[in-house]
């Protein structure tokens, strides 16, 4: 890893991984992982240009236009995630602790 290489960094209890840019550019600005068990969305977000992350019960993601398509029919779109009705799904978050929170 370059230092100073923009990405994003996602910590679990058991785990703790980087995600550079450039690989979640390589794999079409979306990809899904697993971490301790469970998927999470790696994604570039299309108004910031940020990765972001967060868990979703699906397999696949491909970024189409300015939304992120879940292969269980849900969508991503500026940042909230809408099941295969339409309707907005509450998310949980990977995360950590927020320096001086």
């Amino acid at each position: 890893m370059e230092l100073g290489q923009l990405g994003l960094g996602v910590w679990t209890v058991a785990t703790r991984r980087y995600y550079p840019m450039e690989r979640i550019r390589e794999r079409g600005r979306a990809l899904i992982d697993q971490l301790d068990g469970r998927k999470v969305l790696i994604y570039i977000d299309p108004e910031t240009n940020t990765p972001a992350a967060l868990f979703v019960s699906a397999l696949l993601g491909k970024m189409q236009d300015d939304e992120i398509h879940l292969d269980n029919g849900a969508a991503v779109r500026d940042g909230v995630l809408f099941d295969r009705r339409g309707k907005r799904v509450t998310v949980e978050l990977p995360g950590c602790e927020i320096f001086g929170g």
